[in-house]
């Protein structure tokens, strides 16, 4: 049931994405339960609305403690993370210092201004 392209995203964008899906389903299961209570019922509409007040709580203490944990986890990467990251640098800065290659358009330029060069003289 995953979309594609999930596995690409930052662990806090994936735990955002299944946040809004969950907070869409529960938003769906709300709507079920109004519709369920007849118009003149009111003893049934407060045990329901008492009812999404709770599932709306325990959502919000799932998702809050799930960013915790979350949070918890991406300070102890933090220091891998910054590793990494200087690793990446020296090799990116080894790479700099390699010649580029010119692209096509660059050549064609180089070529069309010589030949032109050549003409006008």
């Amino acid at each position: 049931m995953e979309e594609e392209g999930v596995e690409n995203l930052s662990p806090q964008e994936t735990l955002s994405a299944k946040h809004k899906k969950e907070a869409k389903e529960l938003q769906a299961q709300i709507q079920k339960l109004k519709h369920s209570v007849p118009k003149g019922d009111k003893k049934k509409k407060k045990d329901v609305a008492a009812q999404i007040a709770i599932l709306e709580a325990e959502l919000e203490q799932k998702h809050e403690k799930e960013r915790q944990e979350l949070n918890d986890t991406s300070a102890k990467g933090v220091d891998e993370t910054a590793e990494q990251l200087e690793n990446l640098s020296t090799s990116v800065t080894q790479n700099a210092s390699q010649p580029k290659k010119p692209s096509k358009a660059q050549k064609r330029k180089v070529n069309h201004d010589f030949e032109s060069s050549v003409f006008i003289d």
